[in-house]
């Protein structure tokens, strides 16, 4: 596994709950993704969760399954025959999840915040086709409720992330990079 070029360290306030750990922290493959501090007067618990790959990026996981319900959907009836929306919503749904793993890579705070939004728009084109299948009643309203919902938490998962940076002001971190012999201190 080589290591990541960026990473974020995110903080936030949670009521107080134990959280097992990765399976990877006891071996040692990643560093620990979740750091608590107990704070007795709030009654809360301070957590740090360091992103070090796009896949711990939670919006990212809502998108991810927000694609897989929108294949399962299209898999199957008349929807499956209507090749152009079928591929479309496709599309629209694995660009959510593919922006943000592009956008991880980007190199800057900006350009991230950039391609996190590119994720949001995505989200909301599977809303406006999914009001399209429906109208052609290529879905159920019970489908088309349950994706929706998919939809809005993978567009509000990643506006809170965007929401985090700005206010923030965080740039992504540079990783430590390992020095060949040739390389000065």
């Amino acid at each position: 596994m080589s290591p990541c070029s960026s990473f974020w360290i995110l903080r936030s306030w949670l009521p107080v709950q134990r959280m097992l750990p990765h399976d990877s922290e006891t071996t040692g493959e990643r560093p620990s993704r979740l750091a608590c501090a107990a704070l007795p007067d709030k009654g809360s618990e301070v957590w740090e969760m360091t992103i070090r790959q796009f896949e711990d990026i939670e919006g990212w996981k809502a998108a991810r399954i927000l694609a897989n319900a929108v294949y399962d959907m299209t898999m199957d009836g008349a929807f499956a025959r209507d090749y152009g929306l079928s591929d479309q919503i496709r599309r629209a749904a694995g660009s959510a999840m593919h922006n943000i793993a592009e956008g991880f890579d980007a190199g800057s705070g900006p350009e991230f915040i950039k391609f996190l939004r590119y994720s949001q728009r995505s989200c909301t084109q599977v809303k406006s086709q999914l009001y399209l299948a429906l109208d052609r009643d290529y879905i159920t309203s019970v489908e088309f409720r349950r994706v929706l919902n998919l939809a809005d938490t993978a567009h509000a998962r990643v506006g809170g992330f965007i929401k985090y940076l700005l206010q923030q002001g965080r740039r992504p971190a540079q990783a430590p990079q390992q020095r060949t012999r040739n390389d000065k201190p």
